[in-house]
């Protein structure tokens, strides 16, 4: 079916093996992932300033910043509104 589609939208041999990785994805809710700092995580964030630090887990979910990556973003990330738990089936 992969081969077929890739032939239809006449994909090069590195675009259909970037269409093959994309469907052997695993679903973003098959494991649990990371909603929490634990201290040590916390302190190497602050450690890192003056550099920007962004801290984000397997589904990209932004977790934490240090106060250079809100410099730079214009914004303080922790501010902002949370998007409600994904509810898996």
């Amino acid at each position: 079916m992969l081969s077929a589609l890739s032939q239809a939208l006449q994909l090069n041999p590195s675009e259909h093996e970037y269409l093959s990785n994309l469907c052997s994805l695993r679903n973003p809710c098959a494991h649990k992932v990371c909603q929490q700092l634990v201290p040590e995580t916390k302190q190497l964030m602050r450690q890192l300033t003056p550099l920007p630090a962004l801290l984000i887990n397997a589904r990209l979910d932004i977790i934490a910043t240090n106060e250079a990556f809100d410099v730079m973003a214009g914004l303080a990330v922790a501010q902002l509104p949370r998007k409600k738990e994904i509810i898996c089936t």
